[in-house]
């Protein structure tokens, strides 16, 4: 099937999830999560928020979704849904990497949330290239946005990419995707597993 198509329909998917209008802009903000509970200093939710405020100048209508990536298990992960209501408008968390490429396709632009304060393992930088690669596959604009510092996070945003996607970047490898089906595939290898997603309340 045409990506284009394929893109579409995670825009309709994730829109009747959440009931939006075709004018509303879907702004993902990326957490890998796996492994703890995501627990927000008041330094990362300065950080969120300058961000978000500033997005709600840049888009129309943006509906802020902040997108955690769990550990796969029996009971979905719970989010502390208070440290961040009024900042984003919606939290959730999921495990599976077919949702998680939906969310990427439906997505206007992407962030990845980069907790530098955590030890940085080898699995985690495979999970952001891999990442980069399905948002540059799928014509996604992305940014890196450092947690711990709220004003180098916003200085250092790369404004013409909140909404174009970098041109002739993908790398050119036999993991690169060439499509929805082989986005999930990489991201699968990348995550172990596949489950459900779960919607948390914003």
């Amino acid at each position: 099937m045409n990506l284009d198509i394929q893109l579409a329909w995670c825009r309709h998917w994730v829109r009747e999830q959440l009931g939006l209008k075709p004018s509303d802009s879907i702004v993902l903000l990326i957490h890998d999560s796996r492994g703890s509970i995501p627990r927000w200093s008041k330094r990362h939710r300065e950080t969120i928020q300058a961000l978000t405020t500033e997005l709600r100048w840049q888009f129309s209508h943006p509906l802020c979704v902040l997108l955690s990536v769990v550990e796969p298990s029996g009971q979905p992960a719970k989010l502390q849904e208070s440290t961040l209501l009024g900042i984003v408008d919606e939290q959730i968390t999921v495990h599976d990497a077919s949702d998680l490429c939906g969310w990427i396709g439906a997505a206007s632009t992407l962030f990845f949330l980069d907790s530098c304060h955590e030890p940085k393992g080898s699995a985690q930088v495979t999970f952001q290239e891999c990442l980069r690669d399905v948002s540059d596959q799928f014509k996604k604009p992305w940014n890196l946005i450092p947690l711990e510092s709220p004003y180098r996070a916003s200085m250092e945003l790369d404004w013409e990419r909140l909404h174009q996607a970098r041109h002739g970047q993908t790398k050119k490898t036999p993991g690169t995707v060439g499509g929805f089906n082989s986005a999930v595939d990489l991201l699968e290898r990348c995550l172990g597993s596949t489950f459900r997603q779960v919607r948390q309340a914003g």
